[in-house]
């Protein structure tokens, strides 16, 4: 609960008056539910006894339950759309702000989590703590706040009734929830680890069908899944199964409350003190009360969910590595200057060290090396995506981290070997790199990157649907369609990272060679473990061990 409130607490102050007038309305639908059958009840059993009465007015009760009735049902109607609102309101602030923080972490710390694990926690962990709002903080609200209300109603026609309708409301309302969702917490934490296990390993598994299906992998994959999804169904029928023992519970709470009305209701009948119908309608009431209170149950046992769904969302926040952002601006254009630079994840164990690099505006740097190298790492530090462990990247004599990080990414442009194509049109792909690039602007970037008259072919041109990844385009068309992109943003400097990356020997030149001369007074840096034609780059290093070495 802490850890919900810790995720949704600004929200909520800023939405107070929202979340107490959804509150209210569910209160108003529990004392229209109370009211009826107390009405109901004193109604019935003083129409029975009217043979006996001197006087009976039927009219006033039969006009009350009718009234009582519909304000039931407008105010249940009310309340749905009031609470749903909160709800789904909540949900989309903290996805917002869970997808904010994400976009603020460097690579390295994303490359910590599996794929599948963030949209879990986007999409499933963020739904998980609707039940808390819902299921805990509504119906705990209006058990205590109505229960409180209707027991001094019964205290004032007899005393001991109202103490004990009252202490009652405490064990159910509050005491048995705690103990539920105590005995239940360890249960709700494994069962949140399971789900996000099993949409990690659906992801891999959909992710890598090809090869499943090449490696006859099918039926072990079955299996792995299979026993996750039995895992999941035992799991949720012990926390089923805990529900269903605090109802129990809450049961016995509301047949001990029956009793003591019943006994102490006796005792007053008896002496006069209270009327029959009266004493029939606070018992029926007390009925209509614990109604409330079902909810409460299926909200305690979920509760150790939605505390390791917040826990989890509440990791993402906690992480203290963000990209690196400031306020000093940077030139348009300008000379890139390390010297002693240090790269990496480990200042103990750096990947680079010693490096020291100057490449003026619209010059040509092509760094060698091996896979795992260190190279794409290199790159990182250089745009400012990842921190240096130890020196400075100037752009025109400015310290690249203490740049916004929006004027940086103006600035310098990324095409890597994992460059992706979205699901969507090939507008909507180019138009990435330039949000208000006009038709013109997009089809003279298609033209730089031989690619126009490919799209002039598609029934749809610009606005031609290419499937998920790019499914629909070969591999060297994504490679251009993902230059195009480039083409069209306003940088300085570009970064290649493998860009030549699955591509055979004369399609990698002739896009390399594209590239180079689209880039024009740009700067180009790229590092590649392929051959290049010779005479495009005016400087080349080699990765040899931790270090850079100068080769021309």
């Amino acid at each position: 609960m802490t850890l919900w409130w810790g995720l949704c607490r600004d929200w909520l102050v800023r939405r107070r008056w929202l979340v107490v007038g959804s509150i209210l309305v569910a209160l108003g639908t529990v004392v229209a539910g109370v009211g009826l059958l107390a009405v109901a009840g004193w109604f019935l059993t003083g129409a029975f006894l009217a043979a006996s009465m001197t006087s009976f007015n039927l009219f006033g009760p039969s006009a009350l339950v009718r009234g009582l009735s519909m304000w039931r049902i407008a105010s249940r109607y009310v309340e749905r759309i009031a609470g749903h609102t909160v709800t789904l309101e909540l949900q989309a602030e903290i996805r917002a702000q869970t997808f904010a923080q994400l976009m603020q972490l460097p690579p390295s710390e994303l490359a910590k989590y599996r794929d599948g694990d963030l949209v879990a926690r986007l999409v499933n962990d963020v739904e998980r703590l609707d039940s808390v709002y819902l299921l805990l903080v509504v119906p705990t609200c209006t058990a205590l706040l109505g229960g409180g209300m209707y027991a001094l109603l019964t205290g004032s026609q007899m005393p001991w009734g109202g103490v004990a309708l009252a202490l009652v409301i405490l064990i159910a309302a509050v005491l048995v929830p705690y103990v539920v969702a105590r005995r239940a917490a360890a249960g709700g934490m494994q069962l949140a680890a399971q789900v996000a296990q099993a949409r990690s390993v659906l992801h891999d598994t959909i992710a890598a069908h090809v090869d499943v299906v090449v490696f006859n992998a099918t039926d072990k994959a079955q299996a792995r899944f299979e026993q996750l999804s039995q895992a999941l169904s035992k799991q949720r029928e012990k926390l089923a199964a805990m529900a269903s023992l605090g109802s129990l519970w809450q049961q016995c709470c509301m047949a001990l409350t029956l009793v003591a009305l019943v006994v102490i209701g006796l005792d007053a009948y008896s002496k006069e003190l209270l009327t029959g119908p009266m004493w029939v309608g606070l018992l029926l009431g007390a009925l209509g009360l614990f109604e409330i209170m079902a909810p409460l149950m299926r909200g305690a046992a979920g509760l150790g969910v939605a505390s390791a769904a917040a826990s989890r969302l509440g990791m993402l926040r906690s992480v203290d590595e963000k990209m690196p952002s400031g306020s000093t601006p940077l030139p348009d254009h300008g000379v890139l200057f390390t010297q002693g630079l240090r790269v990496g994840f480990d200042v103990q164990v750096p990947l680079l060290k010693d490096v020291t690099l100057h490449i003026p505006q619209g010059g040509r740097c092509l760094i060698r090396g091996v896979s795992g190298s260190g190279k794409t790492t290199l790159l990182q530090t250089l745009m400012g995506v990842q921190p240096a462990l130890v020196g400075q990247v100037l752009y025109g004599d400015v310290d690249v981290q203490q740049s916004p990080t929006d004027q940086r990414f103006q600035r310098f442009a990324l095409l890597s070997q994992h460059s992706t194509v979205f699901m969507g049109s090939l507008r909507y792909n180019l138009t990435l790199g330039c949000a208000q690039a006009t038709d013109e602007q997009l089809w003279d970037a298609l033209q730089r990157v031989r690619l126009a008259d490919f799209v002039r072919s598609l029934p749809d041109g610009l606005d031609s649907w290419i499937g998920e990844g790019g499914n629909t385009l070969s591999t060297g068309q994504a490679r251009r369609v993902c230059l195009a992109r480039i083409v069209l943003a306003p940088a300085s400097v570009w970064f290649l990272d493998e860009p030549t990356s699955g591509l055979d020997r004369t399609n990698a030149h002739a896009l390399l060679q594209d590239v180079l001369q689209f880039a024009g007074t740009r700067s180009v840096i790229m590092v590649s473990h392929d051959e290049v034609p010779e005479g495009c780059f005016e400087q080349e290093w080699q990765v040899q061990g931790d270090t850079l070495q100068q080769v021309s």
